[in-house]
């Protein structure tokens, strides 16, 4: 029974692996993801690998937790920012139990040791999955492609959730190897389902669709045009200045112009073309902050990202850089150079 548990993931995993390598070869997204297939093609192989050879798939599987997260940093956030402190604890999960696998007795009589290079690690897998899967909720909202967010979180939550048992499993010794690999080969079987159903190009929203996949059915027979009065009735709420509120939301954005969530989704996806309701809002701000800038040359800047919903100058600068290639300051200077 394990062999053909452990076949049939092989099996789904080499699928899988073919099917991004056509699509997303060439992002960071899909070489990430096909890391983690191989990882996990590490996994499942552990329990039948020579002896001599086990410690290359025990190198594979310490890397999953790390490139779990790594996988939900790219494939959830618009522009992915990695500090340093989550750099660290990705090298010290994956480089330090390796090192014990090449050199077991290290920590063998030594507590301290043994907690630097067995509990150490474990513990820090815990903190990547649970970082992973909150990066997963804390960025769905603001995603406005509809089959991408279907996409992504059952395949994030389905990878996280077989990672978590598999690494309570393996630290806790809770669960049999042949349990172990069927979580696997379950979630490989229902993310190989769901990547042959989309439509090329969807998976991570690297292609933005306009399809009618992408509208809720109840939208389907009812997709926005140009000259839709709600689109008027959004762009004119937004000309007014609503986008000034701070930490504006999509629902707060939906209940103004008194329409579903789902529609103005659709709508600023698919009629204004943006992926991001961060995005969306930015555009706004950043627009009026260029006109500020150069009309109010003593103004202060602070006063400015405050005044358009910006709750620090850090983020109104990183905001304003990722638009401009150039901070407020420099921008404003070089406008008035450029002037006089």
């Amino acid at each position: 029974m394990l062999d053909l548990v452990i076949g049939s993931s092989l099996g789904c995993i080499a699928l899988m692996g073919i099917a991004v390598f056509k699509t997303h070869r060439t992002e960071w997204v899909g070489f990430i993801f096909m890391a983690l297939l191989l990882a996990t093609a590490g996994f499942v192989l552990h329990p039948i690998m020579p002896m001599r050879w086990q410690w290359v798939t025990t190198d594979l599987q310490t890397l999953i937790p790390s490139l779990f997260w790594l996988l939900c940093q790219f494939a959830f956030r618009e522009r992915p920012a990695i500090a340093w402190y989550w750099m660290v604890m990705i090298g010290y999960s994956a480089i330090v139990p390796a090192v014990y696998a090449l050199s077991p007795g290290i920590g063998r009589y030594v507590p301290l040791m043994e907690t630097i290079f067995l509990d150490g690690p474990g513990y820090i897998e815990y903190l990547l999955i649970a970082g992973g899967l909150w990066t997963v909720v804390k960025y769905w909202p603001d995603d406005l492609v509809a089959s991408r967010r279907r996409l992504r979180v059952a395949v994030v939550l389905m990878v996280g959730l077989t990672v978590l048992l598999n690494v309570v499993s393996v630290n806790s010794g809770w669960g049999d190897l042949l349990f172990q690999r069927f979580t696997v080969l379950t979630c490989l079987l229902v993310i190989a389902s769901q990547i042959i159903a989309v439509p090329k190009g969807v998976l991570f929203g690297l292609v933005v669709t306009t399809s009618t996949e992408d509208v809720e059915p109840t939208a389907a027979n009812s997709l926005p045009q140009k000259d839709d009065v709600r689109l008027t009735l959004l762009l004119n709420l937004m000309e007014n200045g609503f986008y000034k509120k701070e930490k504006l939301t999509i629902a707060q954005l939906a209940k103004s112009v008194a329409l579903p969530e789902y529609v103005v989704r659709s709508l600023i996806n698919e009629q204004l073309g943006f992926r991001n309701f961060n995005d969306f809002v930015n555009q706004w701000r950043i627009e009026d902050a260029t006109e500020q800038l150069l009309k109010q040359p003593d103004k202060p800047v602070m006063n400015i990202a405050l005044d358009l919903g910006y709750r620090t100058l850090s983020s109104f600068n990183r905001a304003f850089k990722e638009r401009t290639n150039k901070s407020p300051t420099q921008y404003r200077q070089e406008s008035t150079v450029n002037r006089e």
